[in-house]
């Protein structure tokens, strides 16, 4: 049986030694974000998704449609699975500019007009190309980011139709 300055001791040491392994938790996890933006867990929380068939295989695209998930796109994520993908949605067509911020990893980016065909196609856009902006010269109501290399193997080309319907939103 243990005396009481016994337990007192023990006690210390257990808090010296849980104290110690928070303090390095936290440093690790603090190195680990240094430079990066927080995660902003609203659009996380609130990620909404459409299925979608691109050249007969089907995918899941988290659709964007706001001023601030548009912003946030991919950042801060990690890489999209081989059937995913994001769907930005626009009001109206127009000329929106796509950017590499925060990125991790590279995608393929297409641009869709208001009947969902592809206008415009960036190749394995590279996050070291932030903060270049990259943009369809023609008017776009919808841009599509997909894995690298997915559009070569999709063989999607100017002119290829993407299927989608978004009155099938879901959160």
């Amino acid at each position: 049986m243990m005396n009481r300055i016994e337990v007192r001791v023990l006690a210390l040491f257990v808090l010296i030694f849980l104290a110690i392994v928070l303090y390095t938790g936290a440093r690790i996890i603090s190195e680990t974000v240094k430079g990066r933006e927080p995660v902003d867990l609203t659009v996380v929380i609130t990620r909404k998704t459409i299925p979608a068939v691109i050249e007969g295989r089907e995918f899941l695209l988290e659709v964007a449609d706001t001023p601030k998930s548009r912003e946030r796109g991919l950042s801060i994520r990690e890489p999209l699975c081989a059937n995913c993908g994001m769907l930005f949605v626009f009001d109206h067509p127009g000329t929106y500019s796509i950017w590499m911020k925060n990125m991790f990893f590279p995608i393929d980016v297409l641009w869709l007009d208001e009947n969902k065909k592809v206008i415009h196609i960036v190749d394995n856009m590279s996050p070291e190309s932030f903060p270049q902006t990259f943009t369809s010269e023609s008017p776009a109501r919808y841009i599509l980011e997909i894995q690298s290399g997915a559009r070569r193997d999709l063989e999607l080309e100017i002119g290829s139709e993407i299927e989608f319907d978004l009155s099938n939103l879901s959160n």
